[in-house]
């Protein structure tokens, strides 16, 4: 979704580090993952921390939100800090987009 915009883009790569390696701290980009109301997972989704800490629960916002995240992450949900993101190039990982470049990748093998 577009909820970390304009800092993260739908389609952009995202490299994040272990929370063990670099502790995530107020003001960083985790990837984490959550619990909807009726208990289903949801994520792994890349959200600012804007409150809390490891002990209590991260509170996070997506920068484009109103508001923060209905919800606390524990350090057992929060996956790593986003380290860097490279824009668009998520969306060769689409699988729509994967199919055109094999569908291509065959077209160029049968004209050879």
């Amino acid at each position: 979704s577009a909820s970390m915009a304009p800092t993260l883009n739908v389609g952009a790569l995202v490299v994040a580090i272990s929370d063990e390696i670099v502790p995530p701290k107020l003001g960083d980009i985790v990837v984490f993952s959550g619990t909807q109301l009726n208990g289903a997972a949801i994520g792994p989704f890349a959200h600012r921390i804007v409150g809390g800490s490891a002990q209590t629960g991260w509170e996070t916002r997506g920068d484009a939100n109103p508001s923060r995240d209905p919800f606390v992450s524990g350090p057992t949900e929060v996956r790593g800090t986003v380290a860097a993101w490279l824009p668009g190039i998520g969306r060769i990982f689409d699988p729509r987009v994967l199919l055109v470049i094999l569908g291509g990748l065959v077209v160029l093998l049968l004209l050879r």
